[in-house]
């Protein structure tokens, strides 16, 4: 079994609705999130969970959000050691603004991501195509990484083995082609569940994020994660600001 770590950077906070994080709960209470890039650590090959939302110099993000100079997400990456031109696999949770929007950092990383997720990005249900950028609506723009010439290496294959101890598995219900990654480590599997399960309240009470595209599949997506996570508390919110509070996983 690989032994490997999962450390989280912060890059950003969200400032939006409860009722986003947890369906149909506390509307109207605002909450602040953290948006999370994450280092897997002790492979051979350098590799990073998601890229962030732009700073504001560089378009900034659609929705409400801010970021400190110590959030800048290169200096994230350096303080963690790294180089952001020496990863090697950049791998996409999936195609939302604040997930996907500097993958141009990484200009030497293969850039992984859902096929049918890249599929939708650019054409969703009117509703959807916001958090997109997708070009078939008026307040919109053609999405970053499309602005940027990113090529992304598109995953059919469900349980796709990115390097030994990392897989990328399919959790649709946030978005159609929305994936977790499962990290081996030295204590069993950690779960990066990304938005298929946003803060602990929707791990604890099975309940899914707000924004959705469809609920049975976003209820199955977090009893699949339950169910390939060694344990519960090893899965990773997408937006859980206390997985701050260790700054590598496993942390014993």
């Amino acid at each position: 079994m690989a032994e490997l770590s999962i450390r989280p950077l912060h890059c950003g906070t969200i400032h939006t609705d409860y009722s986003n994080m947890v369906y149909w709960t506390n509307f109207g209470t605002k909450i602040d999130i953290p948006s999370f890039i994450y280092l897997i650590e002790g492979a051979d090959q350098k590799i990073v969970v998601d890229t962030s939302y732009l700073d504001p110099e560089r378009g900034g993000a659609p929705w409400p959000a801010t970021r400190t100079p110590e959030q800048d997400v290169k200096k994230q990456i350096e303080s963690a050691g790294w180089k952001c031109e020496d990863v090697e696999i950049l791998i996409l949770t999936h195609l939302h603004w604040d997930h996907s929007q500097n993958c141009d950092l990484f200009p030497n990383a293969v850039k992984y991501v859902w096929a049918k997720e890249l599929q939708y990005a650019m054409c969703p249900v009117s509703l959807q195509a916001k958090p997109y950028d997708s070009p078939i609506h008026p307040n919109t723009r053609w999405p970053v990484y499309a602005q940027q010439n990113i090529i992304f290496e598109p995953i059919w294959k469900d349980e796709f083995e990115i390097v030994p101890g990392v897989m990328y598995f399919h959790t649709p219900g946030h978005t159609p082609g929305h994936c977790s990654v499962a990290v081996e480590t030295k204590v069993g599997t950690y779960v990066i569940a990304a938005d298929v399960i946003q803060i602990q309240e929707g791990l604890d009470r099975r309940v899914p994020a707000g924004q959705m595209s469809s609920m049975s599949d976003a209820i199955n997506s977090i009893d699949r994660c339950i169910s390939i996570a060694s344990k519960e508390e090893y899965i990773l919110p997408g937006h859980e600001i206390t997985v701050l509070e260790h700054d590598v996983y496993p942390y014993v």
